[in-house]
């Protein structure tokens, strides 16, 4: 009973954060307004995102925000001021409470989460997902990118760095989350094993922990300094994956020996492309991902009807 009270008071006051620091905000945007230092805006979007601050989340930010501004919305990264590192839930439910317009969210195949968007739909409140989805929820449309697809992108990568003449076998790893195969990882390890030939790529799904800041860099030098299943490629479908692989080949002298293929791009690993550690990365382009999501969410508010998918570009960094 004592827990329950005391989860019952933080939900209050959580609420009750939310809803006077989204007023504060209001107040905020009109003395601003009254000054002429922005202009006025019609619409209030929530944007929650899993990581505030990772270049991928600012990234899909200024989109956002350059769309919202075209189109006299107020796109908030949700959760950035506060004092607190709130969950994605906790987040939600704020957003919900405050009353937005529209609520833009990356979701994390948590049935909890998908509860919160059937209550934002329910309480008038569109929702479009990113990046990761939450097909069974009332969300209106989702704006990312065909994993199945992205894994024919991974596997076309892959066979640039075989040569199929060679009778030897290619051995490849395929760095998973451990949390990742409702979001979608495992459709990505479908397309990439079904680019492959059978008879010459040996093709093996390793997973990783991400709870820890460590778990990363532990897994792949476990995988790299085991002598019988050295692999002689290393496929990251996460952007931290991608640097700890390229930071741990690096400290244990085996570039050249093992093929890196990223995922997005940052200043860190365009330099390890650029000095041949990374062999490829593979770009989202999540800036579009924010406009069309803002895009989506104003269309759906003025005309009650929108596309429930919306692919979004993929490039290939070399």
């Amino acid at each position: 009973p004592t827990i329950i009270v005391i989860t019952l008071i933080l939900f209050i006051f959580s609420i009750i954060y939310g809803m006077n620091y989204y007023r504060k905000n209001l107040i905020e945007n009109e003395v601003n307004n009254s000054q002429g230092d922005i202009k006025t805006y019609t619409k209030h979007f929530a944007l929650i995102l899993e990581n505030l601050d990772s270049p991928f989340g600012e990234s899909i930010y200024a989109g956002a925000k350059s769309k919202g501004e075209q189109l006299e919305i107020y796109v908030e990264n949700f959760g950035e001021n506060l004092h607190f590192p709130y969950s994605i839930n906790e987040r939600l439910k704020m957003a919900i409470a405050s009353g937005v317009h529209g609520i833009i969210i990356q979701a994390n195949g948590d049935e909890e989460t998908t509860e919160y968007i059937n209550q934002a739909t329910a309480a008038g409140i569109p929702v479009v997902t990113v990046l990761d989805d939450a097909p069974v929820s009332d969300r209106i449309s989702f704006v990312g990118v065909n994993q199945y697809q992205l894994g024919k992108y991974y596997g076309n990568q892959i066979l640039k760095n075989v040569n199929l003449d060679d009778n030897e076998f290619t051995r490849v790893i395929v760095l998973l989350g451990a949390n990742e195969k409702i979001r979608g990882s495992d459709i990505i390890f479908s397309g990439i094993k079904d680019s492959l030939p059978k008879d010459k790529i040996e093709i093996e799904p390793v997973t990783i922990d991400r709870q820890s800041a460590f778990s990363s860099e532990e897994t792949i030098h476990r995988i790299i300094m085991d002598e019988n299943k050295t692999p002689d490629i290393i496929v990251c479908l996460h952007q931290a994956d991608t640097i700890s692989a390229y930071q741990t080949i690096v400290d244990y002298n085996m570039v050249g020996d093992i093929d890196i293929i990223g995922y997005y791009n940052s200043e860190v690993i365009q330099m390890a492309i650029d000095k041949n550690i990374i062999d490829s990365t593979i770009v989202i382009d999540t800036k579009q991902m924010g406009e069309y999501s803002v895009e989506m969410l104003a269309e759906y508010i003025s005309s009650g009807m929108i596309s429930e998918y919306i692919s979004i570009g993929i490039d290939i960094v070399e």
